[in-house]
């Protein structure tokens, strides 16, 4: 399934030390950016606090798109021309405000077979956020660049998480240098909920190991071992009144997509090696950011990173 569904080149054995080490190093860092991003949050000013609300969890499109638009400016080149492209008016995208449709948000490949290949990019109506947007195209800059490419999901993944910490960083050294409280907030923010997600990921991913490896599973079992991991790591009663879907969400993963979700915990990490690098120098960042989209035919999800300069995600951990 890893190989033929995913197109990973290692297998399931390959992962189980991941999980430990997630728990081990990126389990209280996480308790603690969340309560310094708490910290700083209070002393914002009204107008920096409102910024803050806007970039992290308003409508972008209609509030802050402005900033989306200095960063593509920012990174230039093929990278703004597609950007234009995507957005102009008429362009491959669309914007929901449905509440009772689809509430996700992707990007889909039309026309692969045929010369009109084109890749479009949906957005649904409580995705309008500025990640979210960031992510998206980093998944549509890459079907634009590569068109037909059959790139393993976690380097898929690699490519619109990267995208996000470039996005970050811009906003860090560049957009907010001289706020910084705001700068702070931000990039404790986003580390905070990076950090949970890559836990969460890693839970998903423990969950599947465990359940495949027991003989004549029963949906007891599931949620036993749910009760089990989430409770002992986080606190949280996964079947109380607001974590019910908590569970019901593994629940659906694990038997629905199986595999999943380990490609969003090792892109994760890909993509924190990546904001480690800008920290130091953004160009130096951006030069593999691009590699991982043109990586000259190289295959294995492995040998890419190493292409463009990146550690092995089940040996960077520890080193975050």
């Amino acid at each position: 399934m890893f190989k033929e569904v995913y197109g990973r080149d290692y297998r399931p054995k390959d992962t189980y030390g991941f999980y430990d080490n997630i728990m081990d190093y990126i389990l209280p860092l996480s308790s603690f950016i969340e309560a310094k991003y708490d910290e700083i949050r209070d002393e914002l000013d009204d107008d920096s606090l409102e910024l803050l609300d806007a970039i992290i969890s308003g409508d972008s499109f209609t509030e802050c798109f402005y900033i989306i638009e200095a960063y593509k400016d920012y990174m230039g080149g093929d990278f703004k021309n597609v950007f234009d492209d995507l957005f102009k008016d008429g362009g491959n995208y669309y914007i929901s405000y449905d509440n009772d449709g689809y509430s996700g948000a992707y990007v889909e490949t039309l026309g692969i077979e045929s010369k009109d290949y084109y890749p479009i990019a949906f957005f649904g109506p409580h995705n309008h956020d500025s990640s979210t947007i960031i992510h998206e195209f980093g998944h549509y800059f890459n079907g634009y660049i590569n068109r037909n490419d059959n790139s393993p999901m976690d380097l898929f993944e690699t490519h619109s998480q990267v995208d996000e910490y470039l996005f970050y960083q811009f906003l860090f050294q560049e957009l907010f240098k001289d706020n910084e409280a705001l700068a702070d907030a931000l990039k404790c923010y986003f580390l905070q909920d990076d950090y949970e997600y890559l836990v969460y990921f890693a839970m998903v991913s423990e969950v599947e190991r465990l359940c495949y490896e027991k003989d004549n599973l029963q949906l007891g079992d599931l949620k036993n071992i749910c009760h089990e991991l989430y409770t002992k790591n986080t606190g949280l009663n996964v079947f109380g009144p607001t974590e019910r879907s908590l569970y019901r969400y593994t629940q659906n993963v694990t038997m629905y997509s199986p595999g999943y979700y380990i490609s969003y915990a090792t892109s994760l990490i890909g993509a924190l090696n990546i904001n480690r690098i800008a920290e130091d120098n953004f160009n130096d960042a951006k030069e593999s950011y691009y590699k991982l989209i043109n990586h000259n035919g190289i295959d294995g999800y492995v040998d890419v990173y190493e292409y463009a300069g990146l550690k092995n995600p089940f040996e960077l951990i520890i080193s975050l």
